[in-house]
């Protein structure tokens, strides 16, 4: 297959491999941009994508003889921004047992799946908004309890609260996570599955 600068897709893994800075270009121009948006999914902020995916194709460079055909190439930049991307987050610490966990499904993955990983992605981005979008006590009590892995009995004495109304309010939070994923059509079985082994319900 050529593209419209009649680049082959042969030629353009041959020239690859041999180092040809016009084929490094050109992949370049096929993807960054697919893999900024791709990285977008969890990492909002464009300046952080965009330094994610240019570090990716640095990292490609150190590969040249690795990949036989360009699905190749495409499968390890999507995995390997995704994986970044995840680092990112766990840097942050941001909801790292379902970073974790997401992180781990896609590495036991034997085949690239773009699709899999987008829809991991806004997973994790709709759950992200909607934690941060909870009322303050709520979130901070859902922190404590889930990322943080704090026992009812130790939020209830650090915040000064009853223990029902720590339960009540863990139950809010998985209510409104819930219901968002059913606004936005993500509530399925997986996403149910997802759900009760990242946040023990």
């Amino acid at each position: 297959m050529r593209d419209a600068q009649g680049y082959s897709d042969v030629d353009l893994l041959n020239d690859f491999r041999e180092g040809n800075p016009k084929a490094v270009e050109k992949l370049f121009e096929l993807y960054y941009e697919e893999l900024v948006y791709f990285v977008r999914q969890l990492i909002p902020d464009l300046k952080d994508a965009e330094d994610i995916a240019s570090g990716i194709f640095i990292k490609l460079l150190k590969k040249q003889k690795d990949f036989e055909n360009l699905s190749n190439i495409k499968a390890y930049l999507f995995v390997t921004a995704r994986n970044a991307a995840f680092d990112e987050l766990r840097k942050e610490n941001v909801h790292a047992k379902y970073v974790r966990e997401a992180a781990y499904i896609g590495e036991t993955s034997t085949e690239f799946d773009y699709e899999l990983y987008e829809v991991q992605a806004n997973l994790v981005k709709v759950i992200r908004d909607e934690i941060n979008a909870l009322p303050t006590q709520c979130r901070e009590i859902f922190t404590r309890y889930f990322v943080q892995h704090k026992s009812t009995q130790e939020i209830a004495t650090d915040l000064h609260l009853a223990d029902v109304t720590v339960r009540r309010q863990k139950q809010i939070a998985l209510v409104t996570i819930r219901l968002a994923l059913q606004r936005k059509k993500l509530m399925t079985v997986n996403s149910l599955l997802l759900i009760f082994f990242f946040f023990l319900l």
